[in-house]
């Protein structure tokens, strides 16, 4: 069901759409010139196709916040045509397929055409056929009694932000060793899903931090011990497989022991090679 704006906006349009017909058809009456039906129709498909997926910027501003019922999320709505929400959703996404046809406009042209072409021709595409680049990530997975350690590969989404998925085991706790590859990193969201990949709940807040400071979404691992895990929760109406999707991006990398050596002697190289206490680098007697 409309909103009265929304409905006003969709009344003015058809109503412009309207008023175009009437006048091409004076035109072509008094003009005493037409076309084939055929090409008509065709000029008029590609208008359509246009504006559907390769709107300009004032059909951007238009139409945004639009609203209508096909893919409703948890909220029973579904808001497209919204730019902001385009870059939120794509960090969830791996493919630009399951993006509506304004937002890939909004993230670029590059995600229209992905789309399109995913469309056009059928293609299935998963996170490991949409992208190579990967990131690793170190967890621990288990209890207080027993745990096992694994290095596992997180996907990257788009601008930086990568995404894995960890299972949820009633009572168990995930560990995510980010100090291990990582000296500073973004935590966007860690939400818990279901087997159809719908969001049961978010997560993000049930972390406890060790050597980590953080402020907002930034963390800052502060040694390779550093560690971030997601409390074990207990949700005994589960009958189907969960799991924790963990979207980061990573800012700063740990380099390694070799690298963090040669960057500190290469430091030490610096600082001897300048003046102190205003010494000049001139040679001595340099200007009489």
């Amino acid at each position: 069901m409309l909103s009265a704006k929304q409905y006003e906006k969709v009344a003015n349009v058809q109503a412009e759409c309207l008023r175009f017909i009437d006048d091409a058809r004076t035109f072509f009456t008094t003009s005493d010139m037409t076309h084939e039906y055929s090409m008509l129709q065709g000029a008029a498909h590609a208008a359509l196709f246009r504006n559907a997926y390769m709107p300009v910027e004032a059909e951007l501003e238009y139409f945004k916040d639009f609203q209508h019922d096909k893919f409703m999320g948890p909220d029973r709505k579904k808001t497209i045509y919204h730019l902001e929400s385009a870059w939120n959703n794509v960090r969830c996404l791996p493919s630009p397929y399951r993006l509506g046809a304004y937002e890939t406009r909004g993230l670029g042209l590059d995600f229209t055409f992905s789309g399109l072409v995913q469309r056009r021709f059928q293609l299935d595409l998963g996170p490991d056929d949409m992208n190579v680049r990967f990131s690793p990530l170190k967890v621990s997975i288990g209890s207080i009694h027993e745990s096992k350690v694994v290095l596992l590969r997180a996907h990257h989404l788009h601008d930086g932000y990568f995404s894995i998925m960890l299972p949820y085991v009633s009572g168990n706790s995930v560990k995510m060793l980010f100090g291990e590859d990582y000296e500073w990193l973004q935590i966007a969201d860690i939400q818990l899903l279901n087997n159809a990949r719908s969001v049961c709940g978010n997560v993000s807040s049930s972390l406890d931090l060790k050597e980590i400071n953080r402020e907002g979404e930034i963390y800052q691992c502060l040694s390779q011990a550093s560690a971030a895990t997601i409390r074990p929760i207990d949700l005994h109406q589960l009958k189907t497989p969960h799991y924790y999707h963990v979207i980061f991006r990573p800012l700063v990398s740990r380099a390694s022991d070799s690298a963090a050596e040669a960057r500190r002697v290469a430091i030490k190289e610096e600082n001897s090679c300048r003046p102190c206490n205003g010494e000049s680098l001139a040679p001595k007697g340099f200007g009489g």
